[in-house]
């Protein structure tokens, strides 16, 4: 059993890795921003601190546990831009004796990430299909950094095409 988390900041291919990756292992991807997406088609209300989502994160959270609680393993696709987050994710998968691989998606050329964000469309019902520059640096810059702490973590760079990304995460995730 596995719980995959794929952080980091907007257009960095978090969804579109965690979703080649669900495809390949059968594994069920639960993702941050079609959280975001229901919670606003519903009019529920979203309480933000800033970019912080409090109500899907601690909803994205029940999700994972009750798939671990089955013996099943998941996929979890949210920017994960704390310690705390990520730290969270890994204790509740060590509660379930489930292997936590932690993966962090960058865009090490911030002309291509820039296109990335301004070119996507999601098609996630309720939910942007992109953000504007200035938010992608202000997560950025608020992003905590992946510490010794929280054990090893793979770091896949969206210059590197789409098959190369995957078979790294794939060797990294069955080993």
């Amino acid at each position: 059993m596995k719980l995959i988390l794929f952080s980091g900041i907007p257009g960095t291919g978090k969804s579109t890795l965690s979703e080649e990756i669900a495809w390949t292992l059968h594994i069920p991807v639960f993702s941050l921003d079609w959280i975001l997406g229901a919670m606003l088609l519903s009019q529920l209300r979203v309480q933000q601190e800033g970019f912080y989502v409090t109500t899907a994160e601690a909803l994205l959270t029940m999700l994972i546990q009750r798939q671990l609680m089955l013996g099943q393993s998941a996929i979890l696709d949210t920017p994960a831009n704390t310690v705390a987050q990520r730290k969270r994710w890994q204790d509740l998968a060590q509660s379930y004796n489930a292997a936590f691989y932690g993966i962090e998606t960058i865009c090490s050329d911030m002309e291509l990430h820039r296109r990335r964000v301004e070119g996507r469309k999601r098609g996630i019902p309720g939910w942007h299909d992109t953000v504007n520059w200035d938010h992608v640096e202000r997560m950025r810059h608020q992003s905590e950094a992946w510490t010794d702490d929280e054990g090893e973590h793979l770091t896949i760079d969206a210059v590197n095409p789409l098959n190369e990304n995957v078979q790294a995460i794939l060797k990294y995730v069955q080993s």
